[in-house]
Formats: structure tokens, sequence, C-alpha cells
């Protein structure tokens, strides 16, 4: 699969899906398939879904910091965190500041131990 994606161009990358498997596995947050794919591919951290959600907008919405951290160290960052969400008219920051979409938060018992997760978040 990497050897194929390293010379797809991108017709053949939107045409195999490839983009809704790295924004899904951004939101479920499989760090192994994004960063084998991003290695192999980097033109993937392009990749945005229906609401023009870059996989930088998708890692931050659902809390996935090792992802976050992946496509921070890539020195892009600048051109992933402008783009906004389209829909809502939300950019990276107004995302950060939101409630995590991920049931990652719904697990931990007790406002503190959330309170310390997100605190948590907002040093990475």
């Amino acid at each position: 699969m990497r050897d194929q994606l390293s010379i797809s161009n991108i017709q053949q990358i939107r045409a195999g899906r490839v983009e809704d498997a790295i924004l899904r596995a951004t939101k479920e947050g499989i760090f192994e398939i994004v960063f084998e794919m991003v290695k192999a591919n980097p033109q993937l951290v392009w990749s945005h879904d229906e609401r023009s959600r870059n996989i930088f907008s998708v890692a931050v919405e659902y809390r996935r910091a090792k992802i976050f951290s992946l496509i921070h160290g890539l020195n892009i960052q600048n051109g992933l965190a402008g783009f906004p969400d389209f829909t809502n008219k939300n950019n990276l920051l107004h995302m950060a500041g939101m409630s995590a979409a991920s049931t990652s938060l719904n697990q931990i018992p007790g406002a503190a131990l959330k309170m310390q997760r997100e605190l948590q978040w907002f040093k990475v």
C-alpha cells in the first residue's frame, strides 16, 4: 500500500478514497496509519472532508494529540492552521476551544479528571 501511495496522483488518491481513510484514521486516533500514509505521500496532509476540515483541524477537534504533534512537526502547519471550517466559520482556535467531539472524555469519570485531561491537551 505504501508504495502505491507514494506514486499516486491526487485523482488516484481521491478515486481510491485514500483521503477518507486518512481522515477516518485521524478521527479514530490511529496514529500508525496516519504516520505511514503521510510518510508515503506527504501531500495527504492537504486532504479535507466535506466540511473543508483538514487533518490538522480534525486532530484538534477530536483531541488527537499524537497526530496533531506529527503534523505540527512537519513545518507546514501555518498553511494548515489557517483552513477554516466553512460550515461553521470556525478556525483552528475556535475548534480547540470547543468541547471535545470524541467520546474519550465521556469515558473519564469525574469533572476534575476531565478538566485535567483538557488542560493536558492545551499543553501540547
